[in-house]
Parts: structure tokens; sequence; C-alpha cells
């Protein structure tokens, strides 16, 4: 469950501070209502590890300001 303190971030754009509320060794996975359902494993957005995870926000911000990226 994350806390208030990491939903705020998101709320203020500060989105690469999130990582910071896991361990270096984590494990972070988004998955469907339907999926989990039926006992599928996988995950739509799926990281074990706190790089993986900054690397997603990386990956995220670029997608929504592709002009501060080129």
């Amino acid at each position: 469950m994350v806390g208030f303190g990491a939903r705020r971030l998101f709320d203020d754009d500060r989105l690469e501070e999130w990582p910071s509320f896991f361990v270096e060794d984590c494990l972070y996975k988004v998955t469907t209502a339907d999926m989990h359902r039926d006992g599928l494993e996988a995950g739509i957005i799926f990281a074990n590890s706190r790089g993986m995870l900054k690397d997603r926000i990386s990956a995220l911000e670029r997608q929504l300001d592709p002009d501060e990226y080129a």
C-alpha cells in the first residue's frame, strides 16, 4: 500500500522521488483485475529493483514531455 507521502508526489509532479519509497530489492507489479482473478502472474507494469523503477519513471517523463528530452 502506497502511503500519503508517496501519493502526494504524483499530485506535485515529483515522480522522480517516488522510487525512494522502495528498498533496492523490491517487487512492484501492476496488473488488471481480470488477470489477478484468473491467476495470471504477468503484470502490465513490472519492476524488481529500485533501479528499474527509476528507469520506468524516466521513460514516463520522456513520454509525457518529449520536447524536453529531444
